[in-house]
């Protein structure tokens, strides 16, 4: 039933739906928003108006009357690693399956400015989104999303390894639970006899990797477990490979001992 909608390049208004289902466009309106103060028999007249007029409301119109873009407004660093760009998969995935839209921005996690990040959030705040996010995998990010100055709720994704004081009831920081997860990780050490280890630990900047070496230290220190840390400067596979080589290198020159049990701080 497309065709009438086709016959022309105008398209069709609410007020066009209202005058063939016979009712008002607020009805209309509460039927699109999924009111339910509309019974069966309208809202089933007023869809199949819907259907035959080929009409489709219009986002910005639905912005302007209720004030509200339906759109947040992402601010994300680690463009070039899985783990933030699988973070950003899964919130756009739940944002769409609540009706919401996702726009994004890309920073380098560890050159990012203040100033910087201030203009990619009065530009979002020019698109009038509802709020931020703020994907924030390093102290400079970090440090940026809390003193940016907007009047939206803001979101922070990023993992702590102090203490926060936030005292604005409309900032929210979530993370994972990186204490907990090297409690696991321990524990199997512990589990099977290790007491010396040999830990590689991810780049300083980023807070994970600075989250997992705190809490490493401090359980080893808790479980009497000898720990010698091998600083890495980038997440890449190759400098821990590199690194791991050199060590067994000097092993095999100093006849040493292999170290009985090594963990990373990342899957390199």
């Amino acid at each position: 039933m497309a065709g009438k909608r086709n016959a022309g390049n105008k398209r069709p208004s609410m007020f066009e739906v209202a005058k063939l289902a016979g009712v008002s466009h607020q009805t209309v309106s509460r039927v699109i928003n999924h009111s339910p103060d509309v019974s069966d028999a309208t809202r089933e007249k007023v869809q199949k108006a819907i259907d035959q007029l080929g009409y489709r409301p219009s986002n910005s119109a639905r912005a302007l009357a209720s004030h509200r873009s339906r759109t947040i407004g992402l601010i994300a660093g680690g463009q070039h690693f899985y783990g933030p760009i699988s973070t950003i998969s899964a919130i756009e995935t739940m944002a769409r399956q609540h009706g919401l839209f996702v726009t994004v921005s890309m920073v380098h996690e560890a050159l990012c400015s203040q100033e910087e990040f201030d203009d990619l959030c009065r530009t979002f705040d020019e698109m009038n989104v509802d709020a931020f996010i703020f994907l924030t995998p390093t102290d400079v990010m970090f440090s940026a999303a809390c003193r940016t100055r907007i009047a939206q709720p803001r979101v922070i994704v990023t993992s702590t390894h102090g203490g926060i004081r936030v005292q604005d009831g409309r900032v929210s920081v979530v993370g994972m639970d990186q204490w907990s997860a090297m409690a696991d990780v321990m524990h199997l050490v512990v589990e099977y006899g290790h007491r010396s280890v040999l830990y590689f630990a991810g780049p300083k900047e980023w807070r994970d990797a600075a989250t997992r070496l705190l809490a490493w230290n401090k359980l080893c220190a808790a479980n009497a477990v000898n720990s010698v840390t091998v600083q890495c400067e980038t997440w890449e596979s190759s400098e821990a490979y590199g690194k791991m080589n050199h060590i067994l290198d000097n092993i095999g020159r100093t006849g040493g001992q292999l170290p009985p049990c090594m963990v990373w701080a990342a899957d390199t």
